[in-house]
C-alpha cells in the first residue's frame, strides 16, 4: 500500500512536472513567437530606416546640386553686374564729355551770335550811310 501511495505521489509529481513542463514549453513558444514578431518589426523598422536614409541621401544630393547651380548663377550675376557697372562708368564718363562739349558749343554759338549782331549792326550802319550817301548823290545830281 505504501508503495502504491508512493507510486501515486510519484505519478502526481510527474503529472505536475509534466504540466509545469507543458506550461514552460507553452511560455517558451509564446516567447519565441513574441521574439519572432519583435525581430520582424525590427527588420521592418530597419528597412524603413534604410529607405529613410536613402531618401535623405537623394534629397541631400539634389540640394547639393541645386546649391551648386545657385552658386554658378550667383557668380554669373556678379560678373554681369561688374560688366554693367563698367558700362555705366563708361557711359557716365561719355556723358560728362558730352556735357562739356555741349557747353563749349553753347559758348561758341553765343560768340557767333554776338559776332552776327555786330556784323548786322555794321551792315545796318553801312546801309544807312549808303542810303544817306545815295540820297545826297541824288540831290546833287
Amino acid at each position: 500500500r505504501e508503495a502504491l501511495k508512493m507510486a501515486q505521489k510519484s505519478e502526481e509529481k510527474s503529472q505536475n512536472d509534466l504540466k509545469q513542463t507543458r506550461e514552460a514549453l507553452k511560455m517558451a513558444k509564446n516567447s519565441e513567437k513574441k521574439g519572432e514578431n519583435d525581430l520582424k518589426r525590427t527588420r521592418e523598422a530597419l528597412n524603413m530606416s534604410r529607405k529613410d536614409v536613402k531618401n535623405a541621401q537623394e534629397t541631400l544630393t539634389k540640394n547639393l546640386r541645386r546649391e551648386e547651380e545657385i552658386s554658378r548663377e550667383l557668380s554669373d550675376m556678379r560678373e554681369r553686374e561688374a560688366k554693367l557697372l563698367e558700362e555705366v562708368q563708361k557711359s557716365s564718363e561719355a556723358l560728362e564729355v558730352a556735357i562739356m562739349e555741349k557747353e563749349k558749343l553753347r559758348v561758341e554759338v553765343k560768340d557767333i551770335e554776338n559776332k552776327l549782331k555786330e556784323e548786322k549792326r555794321i551792315v545796318v550802319n553801312s546801309v544807312g550811310a549808303f542810303s544817306r550817301a545815295l540820297s545826297l548823290f541824288l540831290l546833287i545830281t
